[in-house]
């Protein structure tokens, strides 16, 4: 464990931008036993995720390795980040959310901070990423969009993450003369399958959802094996036969967390 300087800075354009030393503190390598964290760290962590940016005051390094990016220990990075985002207006926020979300096809930060500061572009800008044609991106990155909205109660992205899922049932059946190919493409189409049955559970849906799930148990030595009987646990957990017809979606008993 040992202390180091890094920073993700605002203008990533600009590799010349980082404005503090990111070179690892050579004096405490290896030599940290225990740090308590601070209030400052904590700080620090808060100002990447309103601005979206990866401000980690503690994070693994492998293998078995723990840096700390300290603002506290290292007034730098405090420096830094206060020189980087003193004076951002709302409209400056925005700004620099929006183009980062349409660029970002696997974590979706900046989008979910969209959402959250600026809920009707945001909005937008999901629905607008739901809708594209499956060609212009991968079903992993559809998977983790999926998993980002999943929180969000708004209906209207119900729908389009149920086209999803249909898309993605209808898909031709792999050829198994390729199996590593046909692994890792029947892994994400059951990935992406999760999400939305996770979001969509109890919604209307649920009988195709089990369906995908029988169809995919047909071949049990395949991957995904546990993720597809989760699935089917939470669908019978959530079925009417084994609920409390009035509870409501979030009181419901019973319904595994995937």
């Amino acid at each position: 464990m040992w202390h180091a300087q890094e920073y993700d800075p605002r203008q990533w354009e600009k590799p010349h931008a980082f404005p503090v030393d990111l070179s690892p503190d050579e004096k405490t390598r290896g030599n940290l036993k225990t740090y308590t964290v601070c209030v400052g760290d904590l700080c620090y962590v808060l100002v990447g995720q309103i601005v979206g940016r990866r401000l980690s005051a503690v994070r693994y390094q492998p293998t078995a390795c723990i840096i700390i990016n300290s603002p506290v220990a290292s007034p730098a990075l405090a420096a830094a980040c206060h020189r980087d985002w003193q004076g951002l207006s709302p409209t400056d926020h925005e700004r620099l959310l929006l183009p980062e979300s349409m660029s970002d096809r696997y974590f979706f930060d900046a989008l979910k901070r969209l959402c959250f500061y600026y809920p009707v572009i945001g909005k937008t800008e999901a629905l607008r990423l739901l809708s594209e044609p499956d060609t212009d991106w991968n079903l992993g990155g559809r998977a983790s969009l999926i998993k980002m909205l999943q929180p969000n109660p708004d209906p209207d992205f119900d729908a389009p993450i149920h086209e999803i899922f249909r898309r993605v049932d209808a898909l031709p059946a792999p050829d198994f003369t390729e199996p590593p190919r046909i692994q890792s493409t029947l892994w994400e189409r059951d990935v992406v399958a999760s999400a939305c049955s996770q979001r969509l559970i109890l919604k209307g849906y649920d009988a195709e959802y089990s369906a995908y799930v029988e169809k995919r148990l047909l071949n049990p030595g395949l991957p995904n094996t546990d993720l597809l009987l989760a699935m089917k646990a939470a669908l019978a957990a959530a079925s009417p036969l084994t609920c409390d017809p009035t509870a409501t979606r979030s009181s419901s008993v019973g319904v595994p967390r995937l």
